[in-house]
């Protein structure tokens, strides 16, 4: 899929947000896990450091962020192979939000 919008895509993008939602995922459920089986340990720090709270940033920003990512990638795919659009992808926030922006949608026949 991330290739596929690449090519059409301008200034690229989709392979980025491909290759970047699954580790998101990845790094959510890792420290989702490793919270549940550290949890004793993680509450009784050394030197009074605070609990990490590595689920709630590990799993509830890596599933968001991962999950808009793809999210992002499937409105690409049906713009560039179902409406015949030109897309680009515009990157806010420093680089982490990405925005689709269409530019001169075509109407195609629906397929069927």
């Amino acid at each position: 899929v991330g290739h596929e919008v690449d090519q059409v895509c301008t200034g690229g993008g989709a392979l980025f947000l491909f290759d970047t939602a699954f580790p998101l995922f990845l790094i959510g459920i890792v420290s989702w896990m490793l919270d549940i089986w550290g949890c004793p340990a993680l509450h009784a720090l050394p030197y009074g450091l605070p609990y990490p709270q590595l689920h709630a940033l590990g799993w509830h920003l890596g599933t968001a962020i991962g999950l808009y990512y793809l999210l992002i990638l499937i409105c690409l795919h049906d713009i560039v192979v179902h409406r015949g659009g030109d897309v680009s992808v515009e990157w806010r926030w420093g680089g982490i939000l990405p925005v689709v922006r269409a530019h001169h949608l075509t109407s195609r026949p629906k397929v069927q």
